[in-house]
């Protein structure tokens, strides 16, 4: 799967201007072109001292890992470790993940940005994607039982009207 997530921080126009362009172009699907773009952006000065630098550093890391570069890895996580509440850094972390064909740690990369934030539309187009079913209402039951089956049809339709 690939796709960028869309930054989902409130303060969108608090980041810095530089960002921008790498990122459109990594949207765009042109990694190459947007990894050259980073080389230049992460030359600013004092951009470490910047609050959203955990921002940077994940999309960075991302763009480097759909580019076919392993090391993007290592700035995804290192970027998770730096600002570990905010999911956008780890619905980052997951795709990149999943590009590296390493989905146990997607998923657990995955349930944690959703334990942060429920209501991020990346996590949950990247878990619909993923194909994971939801947890049983009643584990006591089977998932097959009427009663859970019954239950997860309400709680759908309520979510999705």
């Amino acid at each position: 799967m690939q796709f960028i997530p869309r930054v989902e921080i409130e303060e969108n126009h608090r980041l810095h201007p530089g960002f921008w362009q790498p990122y459109e172009l990594a949207r765009a699907f042109d990694w190459q072109g947007a990894l050259a773009a980073n080389e230049t952006f992460f030359q600013q000065p004092n951009l470490r001292k910047d609050p959203f630098f955990p921002v940077y550093l994940s999309y960075f890391g991302l763009m480097k890992v759909m580019s076919g570069e392993k090391s993007g890895l290592l700035y995804c996580i290192d970027a998770a470790k730096q600002d570990s509440l905010q999911a956008g850094l780890f619905a980052n972390l997951s795709l990149a993940e999943l590009q590296l064909r390493n989905r146990k740690a997607a998923v657990q990369a995955l349930d944690y940005g959703l334990r942060l934030n429920s209501k991020s539309a990346a996590l949950k187009l990247i878990s619909f994607h993923l194909g994971r079913r939801r947890k049983p209402m009643f584990s006591f039951f089977s998932r097959d039982h009427v009663v859970n089956r019954w239950m997860g049809k309400l709680t759908y339709y309520k979510a999705t009207a």
